[in-house]
């Protein structure tokens, strides 16, 4: 999986945090040196969002990464990245952060945080420039809480400026901000909870954290999330030269709704892979159409077929369902499954060019 990394490097990070640790006290930056301070970490070196790749786990009420000040985050008036790959384990009744630089000991500061917004599927990006104004970018993720893997991002452009919250490559809502206002952080870096440490703690893992002083373009932008998805067909062969996956893969006890995957046309089979030796003693996995990825106003969402059986699938086999005629717009897969005996799950759509 050294193809993922090196994108993110020779894309431009000014700092780096892959939490790929097995303990201890220190978050390592691969870029600058800007290493992070850990502090009641949940567990170490879980799966991470790719094959091969591991995860920090944020215990959801104390577990947070501090990063001090530094050159990392001094944007000026110049544009930004930050992102992260991230999977929301339950629901706290409260926002949850993935990244904050915006708030320092409860005092508000410039520049991003990335977060879930409090009691919604909804992913928010949120910047303060130096004349503490707020620009709040939304995107809708039905099925995030619980779900898989997602990769979140937040850039800001300039001429004309301007700031977009990103979820597996889709944008959120673009949202102007004041041309040539500083947005130069002050207050550090907090993963996993709010700048001041004291709120909005996550619940669930992160991995992959990157800042940049440029701004991504949305096909780098997904690039970064197809690399990714490449790390992760790689295990299974491909049909024709084409596959998609409907979230990553998973192992033992897996519930979750994977992310809309776009689609033209020409799929048509839907694939439940068992990767290692496990044994599916119990499962089914409903794939559903929309017309709309946002599952907003207007959205129209539908079961496609009838629920799979996923019992008794085992061994790196493949359970197969052929797709009706016609070409859709979005698809998700819905899977619930047990797993014994080692190794994950997961599912995808193949077809002709």
């Amino acid at each position: 999986m050294a193809d993922y990394p090196s994108i993110v490097i020779a894309d431009g990070a000014s700092a780096y945090w892959r939490l790929q640790e097995a303990s201890g006290a220190t978050a390592v930056d691969q870029v600058g040196g800007f290493n992070g301070a850990i502090t009641s970490m949940g567990s170490y070196r879980v799966p991470g969002p790719f094959a091969g790749m591991y995860a920090m786990r944020f215990n959801g009420t104390s577990s947070r990464i501090n990063v001090s000040t530094a050159a990392y985050q001094t944007f000026g008036t110049g544009p930004l990245t930050v992102e992260c790959w991230a999977r929301i384990a339950t629901d706290t009744g409260a926002g949850q952060i993935f990244l904050d630089m915006r708030n320092s000991g409860g005092t508000a500061a410039p520049g991003p945080r990335l977060s879930l917004v409090a009691g919604l599927s909804r992913v928010q990006g949120v910047l303060r420039d130096a004349g503490a104004v707020d620009s709040n970018s939304l995107l809708d993720v039905p099925g995030i809480i619980g779900g898989g893997w997602n990769h979140i991002a937040g850039v800001l452009t300039r001429g004309p400026d301007r700031w977009t919250v990103y979820v597996n490559g889709v944008p959120g809502s673009v949202i102007s901000v004041s041309a040539g206002v500083s947005v130069t952080s002050t207050s550090g870096t907090v993963l996993g909870a709010t700048g001041g440490g004291a709120g909005q703690w996550l619940s669930g893992d992160l991995a992959e954290v990157a800042v940049y002083p440029v701004a991504l373009t949305p096909t780098q932008i997904a690039a970064h999330y197809a690399a990714a998805l490449a790390s992760m067909t790689a295990l299974a062969p491909v049909f024709n030269g084409r596959q998609y996956l409907l979230g990553t893969p998973m192992a033992s006890v897996s519930t979750g709704t994977g992310p809309w995957v776009p689609v033209a046309c020409g799929f048509s089979r839907l694939t439940v892979t068992t990767v290692g030796l496990g044994t599916i003693i119990g499962g089914t996995l409903q794939l559903e159409e929309t017309d709309d990825p946002h599952d907003g106003s207007g959205a129209t969402p539908a079961a496609l077929g009838a629920p799979i059986t996923l019992t008794g699938v085992s061994g790196n086999k493949k359970l197969c369902t052929h797709l009706g005629p016609g070409a859709y717009g979005f698809l998700r897969a819905r899977l619930s499954a047990d797993v014994v005996g080692g190794g994950s799950i997961y599912a995808s759509l193949v077809g002709v060019p």
